[in-house]
């Protein structure tokens, strides 16, 4: 590559070489994020793979643009090479509106609240010590006593639920 007369395709293949052990790191952290539930974890990925996606489509361009050495080569490798690396970028980027979707579900919290209105039951032993023996047991007076809100997580999965 250092006798090419293009020294820009060497460098944009040795920045590509870097960037994907960068990105084998940054795939590695998605892990993590997606089992800690973390939407902070899931940004390095997204930026790295927005980066590789314009550095493979700069070096597929290049490769059809800049001359060869071989000047009776025909074009049709690298055009078959561009076409594969746009297929590839096309994949990685509905990977990166997939791992994006589950940032702003960890985002939005997706996980709801369901309020419950909880009343006290009134007791009959201690009903007629205190001189209402009106009520039946298990009957709520909404009167006497006041209601609190009970804040609990809504559970739509068994998956949820652990």
């Amino acid at each position: 590559m250092l006798d090419e007369e293009n020294v820009i395709f060497f460098y944009l293949l040795f920045s590509l070489g870097i960037e994907s052990i960068i990105f084998i790191a940054v795939t590695g952290l998605l892990f993590v994020a997606l089992v800690k539930k973390s939407k902070y974890l899931l940004l390095p990925w997204l930026i790295v793979a927005s980066i590789d996606v314009l550095i493979s489509l700069t070096i597929a361009f290049a490769e059809l643009a800049l001359p060869n050495n071989l000047s009776n080569s025909s074009c049709s490798l690298p055009l078959i090479s561009t076409l594969v690396t746009i297929l590839v970028c096309f994949i990685m980027i509905y990977c990166a509106l997939i791992v994006l979707a589950q940032y702003l579900t960890f985002a939005s919290n997706a996980v709801g609240i369901a309020e419950i209105k909880v009343t006290p039951v009134r007791d009959e032993s201690t009903t007629n010590a205190i001189g209402g023996g009106s009520m039946n047991r298990g009957q709520i007076d909404h009167g006497a006593m006041a209601s609190d809100t009970l804040k609990v997580p809504h559970v739509s999965t068994p998956k949820d639920a652990w």
